[in-house]
C-alpha cells in the first residue's frame, strides 16, 4: 500500500489561483487512486472528526484514506483482511474511535479497518449465526456508543454489531411486522438517541427502530401524500433535530420527516427551476446550518438546499469533470464533499464566509496562467443593494461583466460563454483591471431598465468578459459562471 500527495486542486483544463469563491471545488482523489492503487467506481464516502476522508472503489474492490494535507493511501483492497475476500465497496461509516467500516456487496460481508490499518472481518454471510443470513450488504452506520449497523440488501434485514462482536438482527423483511414491509434496504443512520433509520429501496419506505426494538414506518410510497411519491429511496441522512432526510432514485426527489412525523418534499425532478434538474436522487447529508445537499446520479449535479428551501447546484460536470454523482458527507468543518462514480473520483467543496450566489460553468486560463474567477459578496437582497461582483486573474486589458436570466456553456473567444445570448446584457461596463482584479458594484435601476427582471426568487447570472493578448490581437476570454438568487 502506497500513498502519493495529490495537488492541492486537480480539475481537468482549468487552474485557479488563491481567491475568493461562491464555493472552493477541490478534487481530493481521482482514477489514480493512490499512484499504484486506482479508484474505479467512485460510490462512498465519509469524514472522520480529524478531517480524513474515506472513499471506496465498488468496481476496484477498495477504500482509500485522503488526509487533510492530501496524501491518499489504500487501507483495503480485494484480499480484505487477508483470509475473507472483500469485493464491490459500498458506502462506508466510521466510529468515534476513528475505526472505518467498509460493506463489500458482493462478498456479504463488512471490514473494519483501524487508524492503525488492522484489518477485522466484523460480519459475513452468516449474519447472526442463528440462520438470519446477510447478503449484500449496502451500506454501514455507527452510533455513539461504538455500535455498528448494516444493511442486507437481499436478505432485506439490518444486524446491530456491538463492539464485543455479538451480532443481531433488529429488523426482517416483516418490517414493522403490521404489514408494512421492508425490502430492499440500502440507506441507514443513527440519531443522538440511538434510534435507527432504515430505507428500503424496493418497498418504497423508511423505517425508525427504537433503542428498545420498536418499529415504526415513518413514510412510505405516498410520500408526503399531496401527490409528491417516494420510489427507490436509497440514502439517508439525519440532523442535530433528529430531523430525517431520504433521497429517491425512482422518483428524483428527496424528503424531509420530522420527529413529529411531518412529511414534506424538499426538492424534485425540476432540481432548482432554472434548467438544473434532478435525476436520480443518490448521496444526501446535512450541514449544521440545516442545509440539505443531494446527488443526482443522472444529472450529474450536486443540490444545496437551504432551510427556507431555496436550491441551488453547487457542483456539475458544466463545472467539473464530474459525472454519477453518488456518495455524498458533510464534516464537522460544512465542507462537503460528494464521490462522481463514472468519472471515478470525488470533491470537496466549501464555502468562503461572505460569499454571495454559486458559481458554475467551466472557466479556462488566460494569459495570466490562471483561469478567471467571479464572486460576490455583500448580499442577494434586492432592498438592501449591496451587491458587489469581483473577477479576478484578468489581464490588465478593458472587459464587461454581462448578465442574464439563462445559463449555458458554450465556447466562445478563448474560453466558454456561460449565460444564455437570449436575454443577456452588459450589466456593468467597466475599465481594464489594476493588479488582475475588477470590482464592481450592481445597479438594480440599471439592471431594471435593461430588461432583468429583479424581483424576489428571480436568477440572476453573472460573468465577466476580457479581452487577453493570448493568441493575437483582438481576443478575449471569460470568468466561469456565478449564479445570484435574489431575496426581498
Amino acid at each position: 500500500m502506497l500513498s502519493r500527495l495529490l495537488p492541492t486542486l486537480a480539475l481537468a483544463t482549468t487552474v485557479f489561483a488563491p481567491g475568493i469563491a461562491a464555493q472552493t471545488i477541490t478534487q481530493i482523489i481521482d482514477a489514480c487512486g493512490d499512484g499504484t492503487s486506482i479508484l474505479d467506481g467512485s460510490f462512498g464516502i465519509v469524514v472522520d472528526s480529524s478531517g480524513n476522508a474515506f472513499v471506496t472503489g465498488q468496481d476496484s474492490d477498495n477504500a482509500f484514506k485522503i488526509t487533510p494535507g492530501g496524501v491518499i493511501t489504500e487501507i483495503l483492497d480485494a484480499t480484505g483482511d487477508g483470509v475473507n475476500l472483500f469485493t464491490t465497496g459500498l458506502a462506508p461509516a466510521v466510529d468515534g474511535a476513528g475505526n472505518v467500516f467498509v460493506p463489500g456487496l458482493d462478498s456479504d460481508n463488512v471490514f473494519r479497518i483501524t487508524p492503525a490499518g488492522v484489518v477485522t472481518e466484523v460480519i459475513d454471510a452468516t449474519g447472526d449465526g442463528m440462520g438470519n443470513g446477510l447478503d449484500r450488504p449496502f451500506s454501514v452506520t455507527a452510533d455513539a456508543a461504538g455500535n455498528i449497523y448494516v444493511t442486507g440488501n437481499a436478505t432485506h434485514n439490518v444486524f446491530k454489531i456491538t463492539p464485543g462482536g455479538v451480532v443481531t438482527e433488529i429488523i426482517d423483511a416483516s418490517g414493522d411486522g403490521m404489514g408494512n414491509n421492508l425490502s430492499g434496504p440500502s440507506g441507514i443512520e443513527v440519531d443522538a438517541g440511538g434510534n435507527v433509520y432504515v430505507s428500503g429501496q424496493s418497498s418504497n419506505n423508511v423505517f425508525k427502530i427504537t433503542p428498545g426494538g420498536v418499529i415504526t414506518e415513518i413514510i412510505d410510497t405516498t410520500g408526503d401524500g399531496m401527490g409528491n411519491v417516494m420510489i427507490g429511496p436509497e440514502w439517508l441522512a439525519v440532523d442535530g433535530g433528529g430531523n430525517v432526510y431520504a433521497s429517491c432514485y425512482g422518483s428524483n426527489n428527496a424528503f424531509k420527516i420530522t420527529p413529529a412525523g411531518v412529511v414534506t418534499e424538499i426538492i424534485d425532478s425540476t432540481g432548482d427551476g432554472l434548467g438544473g434538474v434532478l435525476t436520480g436522487g443518490e448521496g444526501i447529508d446535512t450541514d449544521s446550518a440545516g442545509n440539505v445537499y443531494v446527488a443526482g446520479w443522472g444529472s450529474h449535479r450536486l443540490f444545496k438546499i437551504t432551510p427556507n428551501g431555496v436550491i441551488t447546484v453547487v457542483l456539475s460536470n458544466m463545472l467539473v469533470p464530474f459525472f454519477g454523482g453518488r456518495g455524498v458527507a458533510v464534516d464537522a468543518n460544512d465542507n462537503v464533499y460528494v464521490c462522481g462514480f463514472h468519472t471515478d473520483n470525488a470533491y470537496m467543496l466549501s464555502f468562503p464566509p461572505g460569499s454571495v450566489g454559486t458559481n458554475y460553468c467551466l472557466s479556462v486560463s488566460n494569459s495570466t496562467g490562471f483561469a478567471s474567477m467571479i464572486s460576490a459578496t455583500g448580499s442577494a437582497s434586492i432592498s438592501a443593494d449591496d451587491l458587489v461582483l469581483s473577477a479576478d486573474n484578468l489581464p490588465s486589458q478593458p472587459g464587461i461583466f454581462i448578465a442574464g436570466p439563462g445559463q449555458v456553456q458554450v465556447p466562445f473567444f478563448n474560453g466558454f460563454l456561460c449565460i444564455d445570448p437570449n436575454g443577456l446584457q452588459r450589466f456593468l461596463n467597466t475599465a481594464a483591471p489594476t493588479g488582475g482584479v475588477i470590482m464592481e458594484a450592481v445597479d438594480y435601476a440599471t439592471a431594471a431598465a435593461g430588461g432583468l427582471n429583479v424581483v424576489a426568487g428571480s436568477s440572476f447570472n453573472f460573468q465577466r468578459w476580457n479581452r487577453d493578448p493570448a493568441g493575437g490581437a483582438g481576443n478575449a476570454n471569460f470568468s466561469n459562471g456565478l449564479e445570484v438568487i435574489h431575496t426581498p
